[in-house]
């Protein structure tokens, strides 16, 4: 039970596998690309009081896999990642 978390009232482990595709599935993620990616997604997740437990790049698709608290709602992190990471 230590790798579950605790809140006031609440023990919980949500974590969360998200995909990102290139459109078309075109490989356009670069080494250099795909490493600021995921430094950028590290801290907008923790803007959003999430922890980026993992993240994978490849040439058409970016894999993060994501703890949250329960408060937090998944499309709000989402919408986010997907605003911030396609500029």
């Amino acid at each position: 039970m230590d790798d579950y978390n605790r809140g006031s009232h609440s023990v919980y482990k949500l974590t969360y596998h998200i995909i990102f595709v290139t459109k078309y599935k075109k490989r356009v993620i670069t080494d250099e690309m795909g490493d600021f990616m995921k430094n950028h997604a590290s801290y907008l997740c923790g803007r959003m009081n999430c922890e980026l437990l993992s993240a994978e790049t490849d040439g058409d698709n970016m894999h993060l896999l994501v703890s949250m608290a329960p408060d937090v709602t998944p499309v709000k992190l989402i919408n986010s990642l997907k605003s911030n990471l396609s500029k």
